[in-house]
């Protein structure tokens, strides 16, 4: 017998006779593992006394998805009384109907009963508190239908539509209308003269998924729609269609008076497969409405029009400055070669907005000519930030001969005169540009890192409850907590280090210098990025050092080895990044090393990742028993992220010379402490020793007097054996 089989039969008693919580985490586990085993056990589980232990059995059969579940999953929902179980086990029908042929004529009715259901016949007892459940259950009931695609469900799943309080249904009722043939095509055309708008825009939508010439037909007259986005949404539809007939459709909607039409229809349709004709962007570039002619022109610049560059170049005299803008992003596109000098001059006039000023530094960076290189030059030494550095990545992208030469000089700050006064903003305008303000309706787009780390110099770090807003209810790993806590210290030297207003001028030409050079090899790069090491300015060093290490050259070894002794612990922490991507001897001995000395625990951590990488290439008998003695002992050490970090660079040793007492020492660590480590822990022993991980954890799991400790054993067995 197998240890995943010895785990799930494991499990199975537990579900059957041990505690509530248990029991759930044991269903939860078999779900997991999705062993056929677990089936009837499970099945049973339907009828037990907890809820909870029933809802995560109900969860499991739909993991395990076997078409024998079918008819329990829908008894349960009719006898259960309990609105979340209900929900679950629709949920489950749904998720069994995506694996296995059925029969489903009976489950097509029952689904149906639970949309229309809710009456005196409906198995629930509708009170305030479970509408919401009961809107749950009549959503995953509709995404199943929609999955089975039985046209006898359409007049169902509509009725529901057209309930009073069913406005949240449309995205998922017209999504199964696409999947029920005919009838639901049918359903979708009619819909396209609901009097709802956005019924009307749901089905101009869905109906892209619908090939015939009827819904082309359909389609066509909903261009014409009073509503703009439902004219959106059919244009989108149509342009998803790519016969012939097509193209004459869309085109007839850029004749139409509504400007936000034209312009929104052009977006979107250039955005598809769909190629709008040279004539008809000739005739847009000219259009009356400037967010037309805005989009125009990216649309040439997205399909590569290069016939049109003149056309293009022209709109640089446009009254709109948010055109002129466009028209520089797209004669860059284009690579137009004479519009440099244009564009240079655009670049070079302070008076100018700073938006239409970075995207003239982006666009020479793309035309690539020589010719403009003292112009990017020049702008080095710009007030505007965003200014400067795009001004350098436009250098780098021009891969001249003496574009490294360049590089390195803003490096050292040879480019710049340091103590002189940033350059005042010029009031006048030296070019004949209109001065129209930008509006609020321009649409910026990314400034692109065709070079390293452009915007990670241009953005500061996003504060770090943010992040936690945004993924509260994300569990995080051990190994991601430990980067995230990583940004966050940094997050933090950054600000600690602008209020102490220690930053040089221009520090970000260097620092944007020094990642840009982490592209390039030679040994000129390598002396120039070691010179940076000395620098006094730690956001530099870090920089620098993140650029060694992905360069990976053993010439830097030396001056990294130097960094370790940093008063800033940032800085340590890349030097042991950078010295552990070189893999070879020096820098291990440097590590190890260091780490008794080491305090910060990031640092100390990223040492044993280091380390752990390291460790498949042992060659020496000495620096292996180094290895397995410096984790062996770390194990056992306060801090649970070493604790995981020594676990994991112990597995990667080679050779063991205890393999049989390593495993229980790991597994020990999952009871250690709360939280995901022993699902880390699990995963750990799935990639390495699964059969050694597993008798650890079963012993465990079969006794009773360790019942506080089922739970930990279950989730590890569960990360072991996962499907």
């Amino acid at each position: 017998m197998t240890s995943k089989q010895k785990t799930v039969e494991s499990l199975i008693i537990v579900l059957q006779t041990g505690n509530d919580a248990n029991r759930c985490f044991a269903a939860q586990a078999l779900g997991n593992i999705g062993d056929i085993q677990a089936v009837k056990p499970l099945m049973s589980a339907l009828h037990d006394e907890d809820e909870d232990v029933v809802m995560d059995a109900v969860a499991a059969l739909g993991q395990i998805g076997i078409a024998e579940n079918v008819l329990d999953l829908m008894e349960c929902y009719r006898m259960h009384p309990v609105g979340d179980v209900k929900v679950a086990a629709v949920e489950a029908l749904g998720r069994i109907v995506e694996k296995e042929n059925y029969d489903h004529e009976q489950l097509v009715n029952f689904l149906l009963e639970v949309v229309s259901g809710h009456g005196e016949d409906s198995h629930w007892e509708i009170d305030d508190e479970e509408w919401d459940d009961w809107w749950d259950a009549q959503f995953k009931a509709i995404e199943a239908l929609g999955k089975i695609g039985d046209s006898r469900a359409v007049s169902g799943i509509v009725a529901a539509l057209d309930e009073n309080e069913a406005q949240e249904l449309n995205e998922v009722v017209f999504a199964a209308l696409t999947k029920m043939g005919e009838s639901g095509e049918n359903t979708l055309i009619k819909r396209l003269s609901s009097s709802d708008s956005s019924q009307r825009r749901y089905a101009a939508k869905h109906l892209a998924e619908v090939h015939t010439a009827k819904v082309r037909n359909a389609l066509s007259k909903a261009l014409e729609d009073s509503d703009v986005q439902v004219c959106v949404a059919a244009a989108k539809s149509l342009a998803d269609h790519p016969e012939p007939t097509t193209q004459s459709l869309l085109l007839r909607v850029f004749q139409d008076s509504r400007s936000v039409l034209r312009g929104r229809v052009l977006e979107v349709i250039s955005q598809t497969a769909f190629f709008v004709p040279v004539t008809q962007l000739l005739n847009l570039l000219k259009d009356e409405d400037q967010l037309v002619r805005l989009q125009a022109l990216r649309t040439v610049a997205r399909q590569g029009n290069v016939e049109l560059a003149e056309q293009v170049f022209e709109a640089l005299r446009d009254p709109s400055l948010d055109v002129v803008a466009g028209a520089v992003q797209a004669l860059g596109t284009l690579g137009f070669v004479k519009a440099g000098s244009t564009v240079a001059a655009l670049l070079s006039e302070q008076g100018l907005n700073t938006d239409l000023r970075v995207k003239s530094a982006i666009a020479l960076g793309k035309i690539g000519t020589e010719a403009e290189l003292p112009t990017l030059l020049d702008m080095l030494k710009d007030p505007e930030q965003a200014v400067r550095l795009n001004s350098l990545n436009s250098i780098a992208l021009l891969e001249f001969p003496e574009t490294q030469d360049v590089l390195l000089a803003a490096l050292r700050g040879e480019l710049l005169q340091e103590t002189e006064t940033p350059l005042a903003v010029s009031q006048e305008s030296k070019t004949q540009i209109p001065e129209n303000s930008i509006s609020d309706e321009t649409i910026t787009e990314e400034i692109p890192e065709p070079k390293s780390t452009l915007e990670s110099i241009l953005k500061p770090s996003r504060d770090i409850g943010e992040q936690d807003a945004e993924n509260e209810s994300v569990e995080l790993t051990a190994v991601e907590q430990h980067f995230l806590d990583i940004a966050e210290a940094n997050r933090k030297l950054n600000q600690e280090l602008q209020a102490r207003k220690i930053l040089a001028p221009y520090l970000d030409i260097k620092r944007f210098a020094a990642a840009v050079l982490g592209e390039e090899r030679g040994q000129k790069i390598i002396l120039g990025l070691v010179e940076a090491l000395d620098e006094p300015e730690p956001l530099l060093q870090l920089t620098a050092a993140e650029s060694l290490g992905r360069i990976g050259d053993t010439a830097a070894l030396k001056a990294l080895v130097t960094l370790l002794d940093s008063t800033e612990k940032e800085v340590r922490l890349k030097a042991v990044s950078a010295l552990g991507k070189m893999k070879v001897p020096e820098s291990f001995s440097a590590m190890s090393e260091h780490f008794p000395e080491e305090k910060n625990l990031f640092v100390r951590i990223q040492i044993l990742q280091s380390l752990k990488d390291f460790a498949g290439m042992i060659t020496s008998e000495d620096q292996r028993i180094s290895l397995e003695k410096l984790a062996l002992f770390l194990l056992d050490d306060q801090e649970s992220g070493i604790r995981m970090a020594a676990a994991e660079l112990l597995l990667a040793v080679p050779e063991k010379t205890e393999e049989q007492s390593v495993i229980p020492m790991i597994a020990k660590m999952a009871f250690a402490d709360g939280g995901d480590q022993r699902l880390e822990i699990g995963r750990m022993l799935r990639k390495t020793n699964p059969e050694s991980g597993s008798a650890v954890f079963l012993k465990i799991l079969s006794d009773p007097k360790r019942e506080s400790h089922h739970r930990v054993a279950i989730e590890a067995l569960q990360e072991i054996h996962r499907i």
